[in-house]
């Protein structure tokens, strides 16, 4: 059985952040409070497999970072994201492979 806040807590401890990081936390329509989410999250458990039970809208943003919900084969769970650093090298391309694997 996964538990929402002890869940979110162990991701946000993997990337060197804590709940005091977080700015908000909103869907595609409205935002929640912080402590509107702790409430709710530590009295929500949920098992593996079925139906996803967290909204997959859900997230929980800082500062240049966010949380994100993803789910796939009963499974969910939280994706930690990062804005990514702008390179100032501009390459002209003429197809999108000239890019290469690696840019």
């Amino acid at each position: 059985m996964a538990n929402l806040y002890k869940e979110t807590i162990s991701i946000l401890e993997k990337y060197g952040k804590t709940f005091t990081d977080v700015r908000y936390i909103q869907n595609s329509e409205s935002q929640i409070t912080k402590d509107n989410f702790i409430q709710v999250a530590k009295h929500t458990n949920y098992r593996m497999g079925g139906f996803v039970k967290i909204p997959l809208n859900l997230v929980i943003v800082g500062e240049n970072w966010w949380l994100e919900r993803h789910a796939f084969d009963g499974s969910e769970w939280w994706e930690y994201k990062e804005r990514p650093i702008k390179i100032n090298k501009c390459k002209e391309i003429v197809t999108l492979d000239d890019l290469g694997e690696d840019w």
